[in-house]
């Protein structure tokens, strides 16, 4: 099935597309658009929940595209500091992602982050 056109598109549905923490320390896929839908990515944020710095990256990866390759990034080795919170919305608000599309993040410690992301799904 193709993507939807944005223009046909009769509604969108304001979702909870991730809340997750980081298990590993490898870019890891934290949400991919589902067939046939698209999205429009609203607010996010990367909570560090210990008490040492983390760095953090996060990309987004069109369909067909390679995980881990480097070439996606949004954010790129951000040192997120012990107990803060790094509000996405101007990373990622308004982006739009399409049939296959997926968002990975990568924490340089496991089980330290916590990622929440919500937007709007194509109905």
């Amino acid at each position: 099935m193709a993507a939807p056109n944005l223009v046909t598109i009769a509604s969108m549905v304001q979702k909870l597309l991730v809340s997750q923490q980081l298990t590993a320390t490898t870019e890891t896929v934290v949400y991919t658009v589902p067939t046939g839908q698209a999205v429009k990515l609203a607010q996010g944020s990367l909570c560090n929940i210990t008490g040492s710095a983390v760095t953090v990256t996060l990309s987004l990866i069109q369909s067909g595209g390679t995980v881990g390759d480097g070439t996606h990034r949004v954010i790129n080795s951000y040192s997120l500091g012990a107990n803060d919170t790094l509000p996405l919305g101007d990373y990622l608000g308004g982006h739009m992602l399409g049939d296959g599309d997926k968002i990975a993040v990568t924490a340089g410690t496991a089980n330290a982050i916590d990622v929440v992301l919500s937007g709007a799904v194509s109905a």
